[in-house]
């Protein structure tokens, strides 16, 4: 069967399931609504055969085949209305763009980096994988319907899956409109201004899930404003399942009933959000001990992830390197922000007008376009904004005469046609062309992605010159969907972030020696603490307990203590200067690492290794007949040590048989240009290349 055949039959199965399920648990509502209740059931029950390792094909097609014959035992009735012809001169050209699209294979990155590994984990391991990593943490309630979807018809499938949420929100914005007692024709104005948006198409025709979080938060707000907590709930709290920034819609469906002085069903609203939430919530917790993994590490710490490298990733989404005045320019018609909304949005200061027409519609339009914005402050992503537009593009055209209103859905629709944005940003990151050929398997996936992926081709490469079962540190920023092999990324998790700084350490070490003498006596203990405050973290490279010049901290039972991350102290006495205890966030005043001893031992001296650019004054104590006491210490230079063959050696106990790096002069290019340069001195060999990628193999 042709590729696209399938594609087609893997979404309609599911979308099928997901429209049918919601007509039998929730008639009462409007078919655009019960909709995403069948999602929501849909998503849940793929999630318990993942969790139990039963997401097979059997299974999970029988999902959704009773799903969809349990739909069928109530009869459907749609009054839907095809939009005046003007209006379909609007939609169907961008409706079969978006199509062509989706039907073509997936090629954008943060898909092939984790949306879709959920999929790929089901044909793998029946089930979730057992890492722990940045991504694989994420609630990913929408990647479970890509799930059944992508084993029938691959990524094209799954993406299918999510063009339906997009379409599916037309009728919300219609619904919720009407609601607001607005004229048909802003409401037609308002879905055109939203579905021609150029950042809206380019998600919604991937397998992201921002569509989808659009069509949940719409119809969280709607439900609440038709007086239904439980379900305005439970689709709040679905909101947070697909994304973690959708966690807005639950406080702004409580605020709808609270304003109503709705106390009972406030509370309604509370219990049904915490129902979608739980089991994203409680599999983190079993597994990491943080509910909200990958994030809040510091409010629970954990073996897993690191506050540092959370707080370093927050800081650079939260600008992608774009000054704060040049935001709104990028927004619109920029290049910087992967995705733009378009040059008519610089009119939606029109919608202010609207306050003078319709002032509580507007009023609530508005201050929502405003709290779901939130989101983009914290991740400039021209897809943060996308849960804002529908009730800023409400807002807009309610504000207009209508045929001012048609003048300007005209205009956003020319303007953002692929080949007008070429005109006035070439750069944009939007859906380029129509991929017919790749959409309707005239050629075939592997050509097309070769063609235009470049990320395809160093999967490839990997999978080409790697055995089955290599592990690769991942130095590049490798798309895991799309090879075959397993990646350890150099950030996505405490291991990757330990097992990278080793080979940045041993490439540029420097360490200072900070040594302590005192006569000889029995100690049961040291202490080293922290008198400063540093805009870093705080490391420990080594701490040797000395008796006349013979290391003695390996020859007696001991256990460690820290301030924070106390289950990485031994790394600190395991006689490598290549591995560290660290605070793991911005060392505090305060901060210490401590080593106690069962039984005293004769001792006379202490040193730490620690970089160079830690602060070289701490206060150092040692424990003697159970009294803590004061000592003073001497920095000297710690001779140069080659760390190269223990940073590969570390390497290898995890597992690590090859290395993908790029070797370019900046950034951590630097480390790759290193090791490919002095690869004998490493004891690596260059397997292969790729644009300067190359793929190093552990000797």
């Amino acid at each position: 069967m042709p590729a696209f055949l399938l594609a087609i039959l893997g979404a309609a199965a599911v979308v099928a399931a997901c429209w049918r399920a919601g007509r039998a648990i929730a008639p009462h509502l409007a078919p655009c609504l019960s909709f995403g209740v069948g999602a929501m059931a849909v998503s849940y029950a793929v999630f318990g055969l993942m969790i139990t390792h039963q997401a097979r094909m059997p299974a999970m097609g029988a999902v959704l085949a009773i799903a969809i014959a349990a739909g069928m035992l109530e009869p459907t009735e749609l009054n839907w209305q095809p939009p005046p012809l003007a209006w379909g001169a609007i939609f169907v050209p961008f409706g079969v763009w978006y199509l062509t699209n989706a039907l073509a294979p997936e090629v954008q990155a943060d898909p092939n980096a984790y949306h879709l590994q959920p999929a790929v984990d089901s044909l793998r391991h029946a089930g979730f994988t057992s890492a722990i990593t940045f991504y694989d943490r994420l609630p990913h309630a929408l990647e479970m319907l890509f799930v059944p979807a992508w084993r029938v018809g691959a990524s094209s499938a799954a993406k299918l899956v999510h063009l339906g949420f997009l379409f599916a929100t037309l009728p919300v914005i219609m619904h919720l409109a009407r609601l607001l007692k607005l004229p048909n024709t802003a409401a037609l104005g308002a879905a055109a201004l939203y579905f021609c948006t150029p950042v809206v198409g380019f998600a919604g025709t991937a397998a992201f899930n921002d569509a989808a979080l659009v069509y949940f938060t719409l119809a969280a707000v709607v439900l609440a404003l038709e007086d239904r907590p439980w379900h305005a709930g439970l689709f709040a709290g679905f909101c947070y399942a697909i994304k973690m920034t959708g966690l807005l819609a639950v406080p702004i469906a409580l605020v709808i009933f609270l304003h109503r002085k709705q106390w009972k069903r406030a509370i309604y609203v509370c219990i049904a959000a915490l129902v979608p939430c739980l089991p994203w919530l409680l599999r983190n917790i079993m597994q990491t001990g943080n509910p909200f993994a990958p994030f809040l590490n510091t409010w629970f710490p954990n073996p897993f992830f690191y506050a540092w490298t959370e707080q370093l990733l927050t800081a650079d989404l939260r600008h992608y390197g774009v000054p704060l005045h040049q935001r709104l320019p990028e927004l619109l018609v920029g290049s910087r922000l992967q995705g733009i909304l378009g040059p008519t949005f610089l009119l939606a200061p029109l919608a202010l007008f609207a306050l003078r027409r319709l002032r509580s519609s507007a009023l609530i339009l508005l201050t929502l376009a405003a709290v779901f914005s939130i989101p983009w402050w914290m991740n400039a992503g021209a897809r943060f904004t996308m849960a804002s537009l529908p009730f800023l593009a409400l807002a807009m055209c309610a504000a207009l005469p209508t045929r001012a209103m048609g003048a300007l859905v005209a205009l956003h629709a020319v303007t953002c046609w692929p080949s007008v944005i070429s005109l006035y940003s070439p750069q944009a990151l939007r859906l380029y062309d129509f991929p017919v050929a790749a959409a309707f398997s005239i050629e075939s996936e592997q050509s097309y992605m070769r063609r235009v992926s470049a990320d395809y081709r160093y999967a490839q490469l990997i999978d080409t010159n790697t055995p089955p079962g290599a592990r690769i540190l991942d130095l590049h920023g490798m798309h895991p969907v799309l090879s075959k092999r397993e990646f350890v990324s150099s950030w996505r998790s405490a291991e990757g972030v330990r097992l990278t700084d080793g080979l940045e350490f041993a490439r540029a070490s420097g360490l200072t020696s900070i040594r302590t003498s005192f006569r000889e006596q029995p100690i049961c203990g040291f202490k080293a603490a922290l008198q400063t405050n540093l805009g870093h973290p705080w490391s420990i490279q080594s701490i040797d307990v000395m008796h006349r010049g013979t290391r003695v901290t390996n020859n007696v039972a001991r256990w460690v203590s820290a301030s924070r991350l106390s289950w990485e102290g031994p790394l600190a006495i395991d006689a490598s200067p290549l591995s560290r205890w660290w605070t793991g966030q911005a060392g505090r005043i305060g901060d210490y690492l401590q080593l106690e001893f069962e039984q005293p031992v004769q001792a006379d001296s202490i040193r730490l290794l620690v970089p160079i650019w830690q602060p070289l004054s701490y206060g150092l104590e040692i424990c003697r007949a159970g009294q803590w006491i004061s000592v003073d210490e001497s920095n000297t230079p710690a001779p140069e040590l080659n760390l190269r063959p223990a940073a590969i050696q570390q390497l290898k106990q995890a597992g690590v048989t090859h290395i993908v790096a790029p070797a370019s002069p900046e950034g951590i290019g630097v480390l790759g240009e290193r090791l490919v340069n002095n690869a004998d001195d490493w004891n690596l060999e260059v397997v292969a290349n790729l644009h300067a990628v190359y793929l190093l193999k552990l000797r």
